[in-house]
Parts: structure tokens; C-alpha cells; sequence
């Protein structure tokens, strides 16, 4: 899976999530981010990076997951 594959797949998850779940979503973009590059979620989880208790997912996250995406381990 690409970043943007990810990206798509957040999106997805989210638009069929919204409207019949309590799911905020960052918890929607750490869930996907966990299945698909655990690493990558395990790195971010607890620190100011994890969106998992916020409504929106700052561009800062975004940016840092995308940089790191190919050079990161996706497994743990």
C-alpha cells in the first residue's frame, strides 16, 4: 500500500464511519495507519503526532507519516 492508497483508504473509512459511529477522526486515521503500517502507528502513539483523541488530523501528521511512509519498517 502507497501513502496514497492510505490517504484514499482514511478517506473511504471515514465517509462510511461518520454518520453511524461516535469514532472521532483521528481514531479513524490511527485504525487505518495501524493496519497499514503498524510501525509507522506504533512510532507516532502517545506523542504529540498521535491524532487519536482529536476531531481532525493537523497537516504537521499528515506530512510526518508521508515523509516517513518508504522508510520505515511496516511491520513490527
Amino acid at each position: 500500500m502507497t501513502f496514497n492508497d492510505f490517504t484514499s483508504q482514511v478517506n473511504i473509512d471515514w465517509l462510511e464511519l461518520r454518520m453511524t459511529t461516535t469514532l472521532r477522526y483521528g481514531q479513524v486515521f490511527f485504525i487505518a495507519l495501524a493496519k497499514a503500517h503498524p510501525r509507522l502507528a506504533e512510532d507516532i502513539r502517545s506523542t504529540h503526532r498521535d491524532p487519536f483523541h482529536q476531531t481532525t488530523v493537523d497537516d504537521h501528521i499528515w506530512e510526518y507519516c508521508s515523509k516517513k511512509w518508504d522508510t520505515t519498517a511496516r511491520s513490527i
